[in-house]
C-alpha cells in the first residue's frame, strides 16, 4: 500500500478535524444556549464521566492498534478481533463497577439528581465509546480519509439529534434529554462501525486461535501507552472537577465552553500527530531523515497555531458576546489565560507522537505524571483563591510544563538540539505551501 505524503495526509486529516471542531463548536454554543450557566457546567461534568471511564476501560488498545497494524506484527483482521474483545470485556467491567458504586452511594450526589435512566444513559456510553478503538485500524492503515469521515460519526450524529430536539420537541429540551441525546449519537456510531467492519471482524473470528496470540503483544504496547493516556487526559480535565468542588457549577460551565474555544487551536497539532504517529511506527528504519519530517511539521504547528491564536481570540470574543451574551462574558478572559499553555502543547503533541511511533510511550507516560503532579498542586493553589480564572492558569502553568519536558527529552532520544526543534528553516515555507494545497486537494470534489 504506498504510503501518502505526509503533507497530503496532513491536509486531509486537518480538514476533517476543522469539520469536527466546526460541529463541537455550534454543538456548545447550542448547548450552553439552551442551558443555564450552572447546568452547563453539570452537563460538562456529566458528559466527561464516560470519557474517563472509557479510557480507564481501553487499557492503552487505540493507540497499541495503530501501533501494531503500522509495523504488520499480526493481520489486521487478527489485531481488530483482539481490540474488538478487549474492547468490550473490559467496557462492560467498568460499566458494572460504576453501577455497584451508584448503588451503593459512592458516586457524587449528582448523580441522584437524575431520573434513572439518565443515569444508565451515561453508564452505557462507555462501551460504545470503547468499542470505537477499531476505527483505529484505519488511522494504522494510513486510511485517513476513512478515518476521518468514520470519527465524524459520533459529533456529527449529536448534533443533527440535537437540532431535531430543538426545532420538534422543544418543550422536551432538558438536561437529562441531551444526556440522553448524547448516548443515543455514539450508539448510531458503534452501529456504523459495526457494519462497516462486519467482514473484517467475520474474517478475525473464524481465525480466533490465531488471534488469541495477538492480545499478549496488543496489551503489552498499550499497557506502556495505557498510563499516559489515562495522565494525559487527566492533565486536560481534571480540574473540571477542582473547579466543580471549590468553585461550583456555574464556574465550570464558564471553563468549559473557554476550553472548547481554546482546544480549536489545537486543530493543526492534532491532525498531524496523527499522520506522524502511524508513519513513524510503520518506518522500518528511524533514522534522523524520519525525524527531519518530523521536526519541519512541528515548528509549522507551533507557528500556524500562534497566528491562529492571534486571529482567533478577537472573534471568540465576538463570538461568546453574540450568542452566548453577558453571562458567558468571563469566558473571554479564561482563554487569554488558557492561550499561552495551547500554544506550547501543539508543539509537544507532535514531538509525543513521533516518541510514541519510536517505542518509547513510557518517556510520554513519565513526562505526563509530572506535568499531572504541577497541574494538582496549581490547581489546589490557585483555584481556591482565584476560582476559574487559577484554574486556567494552573491548567496553562501545566500545559508549558509538559511541553518544556517532551521537547528535552525528543532532543535527547532523536539526538537534537533544541534550536534545531523550535528555530525556523528556509524549508518550513515549502512545506506551509504544499499544505495549504493539500487542504484543498482533500475536499472531495
Amino acid at each position: 500500500m504506498p504510503v501518502m505524503k505526509l503533507h497530503i495526509a496532513a491536509g486531509i486529516m486537518f480538514t476533517r478535524q476543522v469539520v469536527a471542531a466546526v460541529i463541537v463548536m455550534l454543538t456548545a454554543i447550542l448547548v450552553a444556549k439552551l442551558l443555564s450557566v450552572a447546568d452547563n457546567g453539570v452537563y460538562a461534568s456529566l458528559s466527561l464521566v464516560p470519557l474517563m471511564a472509557s479510557n480507564l476501560a481501553s487499557l492503552g488498545v487505540g493507540p497499541s492498534v495503530v501501533y501494531q497494524v503500522s509495523s504488520k506484527a499480526f493481520p489486521v483482521t487478527d489485531i481488530l478481533v483482539a481490540s474488538f474483545v478487549v474492547s468490550v470485556a473490559t467496557s462492560m467491567l467498568a460499566v458494572g463497577l460504576l453501577i455497584a458504586l451508584w448503588r451503593f452511594d459512592f458516586l457524587p450526589s449528582i448523580f441522584n439528581e437524575f431520573k434513572q435512566a439518565t443515569t444508565f444513559a451515561i453508564f452505557a456510553t462507555i462501551p460504545l465509546l470503547v468499542f470505537t478503538n477499531i476505527v483505529s485500524t484505519l488511522h494504522g492503515l494510513q486510511l485517513f480519509r476513512e478515518f476521518g469521515l468514520l470519527s465524524l460519526l459520533p459529533p456529527t450524529a449529536f448534533f443533527i439529534g440535537l437540532i431535531v430536539l430543538v426545532v420538534f420537541y422543544e418543550p422536551s429540551v432538558s438536561l437529562d434529554n441531551i444526556i440522553k441525546l448524547l448516548f443515543m449519537a455514539y450508539s448510531v456510531s458503534a452501529i456504523t462501525l459495526l457494519l462497516y467492519f462486519r467482514k473484517e471482524l467475520e474474517v478475525g473470528v473464524s481465525h480466533l486461535a490465531r488471534g488469541l496470540k495477538c492480545y499478549k503483544l496488543l496489551l503489552g504496547y498499550g499497557l506502556k501507552a495505557y498510563i499516559g493516556n489515562v495522565i494525559g487526559l487527566l492533565n486536560y480535565r481534571l480540574n473540571y472537577f477542582f473547579i466543580l468542588t471549590f468553585a461550583g457549577s456555574a464556574q465550570l460551565g464558564l471553563f468549559a465552553v473557554a476550553t472548547m474555544f481554546c482546544e480549536g487551536l489545537w486543530l493543526v497539532s492534532s491532525s498531524t500527530a496523527s499522520v506522524i504517529f502511524p508513519r513513524v511506527a510503520s518506518a522500518s528504519d528511524k533514522s534522523l531523515a524520519v525525524a527531519g519530517v518530523t521536526l519541519i511539521a512541528a515548528r509549522l504547528v507551533l507557528y500556524i497555531t500562534a497566528a491562529a491564536a492571534l486571529c482567533l481570540m478577537p472573534l471568540i470574543e465576538i463570538i461568546v458576546n453574540t450568542f452566548l451574551g453577558s453571562r458567558y462574558a468571563e469566558v473571554n478572559v479564561i482563554v487569554y489565560i488558557l492561550t499561552p499553555g495551547v500554544l506550547c502543547m501543539a508543539l509537544a503533541r507532535v514531538l509525543a507522537n513521533e516518541i510514541a511511533g519510536r517505542g518509547f510511550p513510557a518517556v510520554n507516560t513519565k513526562i505526563a505524571g509530572l506535568s499531572l503532579a504541577v497541574n494538582v498542586a496549581a490547581n489546589l493553589i490557585l483555584i481556591p483563591q482565584y476560582g476559574v480564572n487559577g484554574a486556567a492558569a494552573a491548567a496553562s502553568i501545566a500545559y508549558v510544563t509538559l511541553s518544556t519536558l517532551t521537547v528535552q527529552a525528543y532532543s535527547r532520544i532523536v539526538g537534537v538540539s533544541v534550536g534545531q526543534i523550535i528555530s525556523p528553516r528556509v524549508a518550513d515555507i515549502h512545506t506551509a505551501l504544499r499544505f495549504v494545497r493539500s487542504m484543498f486537494s482533500a475536499v472531495p470534489k
